[in-house]
């Protein structure tokens, strides 16, 4: 069966490679190999245009050192809330346009595929030939700037008062994660290094003992018990950001 890959993706490819044309390529991809063909996955040519399969996912390679900082473009594309966008996947978290569960669309999520997708942004369209037809150019702005720094911490926020804020800062940070359940705190809780924990419902569920405001262990830096401005300045504080 002939292939081809959205046309809505080519572009934004098109865009990275003249912005950024010293770019490594090394994570680049679309059409799925043998191993994404035994799975569902929309780098296979499962969308059919007449007799032409379309792929509608492509990866981009996280460069920061040559102008191409996925979690830079990553806010740039939840920013946009383009309508193509189905989800984008990067860092071992997800962001679908849609919602799913308790979670908002938009939102960060923690992701537990296969590949976490550390060193590449994996960008899917819709299905719909009005989405990935369409070779509108992607909000993204080039990269002068030196590249971001990235956190090992994730945030947890099951306390709903708390998430807008945790949220925007997750979003401008590039490394935040939202787990609306305990399970799914501890699950990715024990798959990294370093933690900022947030509210108490959360640190509950990693079943820390400490007092409120800020408290550094080992592996955990918790924020307890602060609200709506306080929380937004400690977390500032904590991740530098001033």
């Amino acid at each position: 069966m002939s292939w081809k890959v959205a046309i809505a993706l080519d572009t934004l490819l098109g865009q990275l490679n003249a912005m950024a044309p010293s770019r490594s390529k090394i994570s680049d991809g679309a059409i799925g190999d043998a191993e994404h063909a035994t799975r569902d996955s929309d780098h296979n040519p499962w969308v059919k245009d007449g007799d032409i399969g379309i792929v509608t996912a492509r990866d981009f390679t996280h460069d920061p050192e040559h102008g191409a900082d996925m979690y830079k473009v990553a806010a740039e594309l939840v920013a946009s809330r383009d309508s193509r966008i189905k989800y984008i996947i990067l860092g071992g978290r997800i962001c679908r346009s849609y919602a799913k569960g308790d979670l908002k669309a938009w939102t960060w999520a923690p992701y537990y595929g296969i590949n976490a997708h550390k060193h590449h942004l994996h960008l899917s369209v819709k299905p719909e030939k009005k989405y990935w037809d369409d070779e509108r150019l992607w909000k993204i702005k080039p990269q002068f700037s030196k590249p971001t720094k990235r956190y090992s911490m994730v945030f947890f926020a099951l306390n709903k008062d708390l998430l807008s804020v945790v949220s925007a800062l997750a979003i401008s940070n590039h490394q935040g994660v939202i787990c609306m359940n305990a399970t799914e705190v501890k699950n990715y809780a024990d798959s990294r290094e370093e933690v900022i924990v947030v509210g108490g419902p959360a640190v509950a569920a990693l079943g820390l003992t400490v007092g409120t405001g800020v408290t550094n262990l080992d592996k955990y830096k918790v924020l307890n018990g602060a609200t709506g401005k306080d929380t937004d300045k400690l977390l500032r504080d904590m991740l530098g950001l001033g």
